[in-house]
């Protein structure tokens, strides 16, 4: 009874090695080599969660994040510009005694035209008679506005010019005469409402034009026509006028004269000892000693006499912060 068992063992036990030794050769061989190579794993680093943060909340990896940045890079801000101010020259009808001026700006403003080319009009002024040549100086007054030339009115000439070339041909003293040359500065005798403004290395360039205006094409200068009157109200606007200047200590200058004892006192720009004084202070008294150890913010009051370039001048005047 228990013989069919005892041989279904043996069968059993019979195809299992059959089957170990034959038939199932190259799935023994696949097994062989999974065994010498392992699966491929793969490891990801992601980036922790922010602390306080939801754990279940989604990472990404540090290549993506890298990816990110560099798709995005940083716009450079550009550079502020900073405009130089435009410097313009000062209207003596908004000064006052008590306006502390820069030293700079009052000695760009009396000189701006000084050393410059410029293109003057006015009447001709004739040492004598009503027709007559000019010769080798031209004397300019008034202006083409004027409805009635100054003729015969012995007034002082507004502007008066030393000629490269002398002028012979014949002028009337109503003719309008048109020249160009160099301001150099401004002089009088005993009053400035006497004095005019002195020209340098001139030339006739018209008389009696139909257009002044029109001669500045042809005639470049540094500043447009102007006439002998307006050049001369220009010049002389500032003479005469109490100003108060802040600048840089220069130097002292004492002289000693039949009058008596003068000093004066140089100043240059406000924060610079290195450049070549630009107003000069003439006081009465000695000034006070150990001025060279303060030298930057000396304030002085004065009123504007006859300058001459490179240096305005104050006459009388007085320290006001030492």
């Amino acid at each position: 009874m228990n013989r069919p068992s005892h041989l279904s063992l043996s069968s059993l036990l019979i195809c299992s090695s059959l089957m170990a030794c034959g038939g199932g050769d190259e799935e023994a061989k696949s097994g062989a080599a999974a065994t010498h190579q392992p699966a491929p794993t793969a490891t990801v680093t992601q980036n922790p969660a922010p602390a306080g943060g939801d754990p279940n909340a989604s990472t990404e990896s540090n290549a993506d994040a890298a990816t990110e940045t560099a798709s995005e890079p940083e716009t450079a801000e550009a550079p502020e510009v900073v405009e130089e101010p435009v410097w313009k020259p000062l209207n003596p009808a908004d000064v006052t005694a008590d306006t502390v001026l820069a030293a700079s700006d009052l000695h760009n403003t009396i000189f701006e035209r000084t050393k410059k080319t410029m293109l003057v009009h006015g009447f001709v002024k004739l040492s004598y008679g009503e027709e007559g040549t000019i010769g080798k100086e031209a004397q300019l007054m008034g202006t083409v506005a004027d409805t009635t030339p100054p003729i015969g009115v012995r007034t002082h000439p507004k502007v008066r010019c030393r000629l490269k070339t002398a002028f012979e041909e014949p002028v009337k003293q109503s003719a309008v005469l048109v020249i160009k040359g160099t301001v150099d500065g401004i002089t009088w005798f005993s009053e400035p409402s006497e004095g005019h403004v002195k020209m340098r290395d001139c030339e006739v360039v018209a008389v009696d034009p139909e257009n002044v205006e029109a001669l500045a094409s042809e005639h470049p200068a540094d500043f447009p026509p102007i006439s002998a009157q307006a050049l001369y109200e220009d010049q002389f606007a500032w003479v005469g006028k109490e100003v108060t200047v802040e600048g840089y200590y220069f130097s002292e200058t004492t002289s000693t004269t039949k009058s008596g004892v003068f000093y004066r006192i140089d100043m240059s720009k406000p924060t610079s000892g290195l450049n070549r004084p630009i107003l000069g202070c003439h006081v009465a008294q000695e000034p006070p000693a150990g001025m060279e150890d303060n030298r930057e913010g000396l304030q002085v009051r004065g009123t504007i006499g006859k300058s001459s370039h490179p240096r305005v001048k104050l006459e009388p005047c007085t320290i006001a912060n030492r």
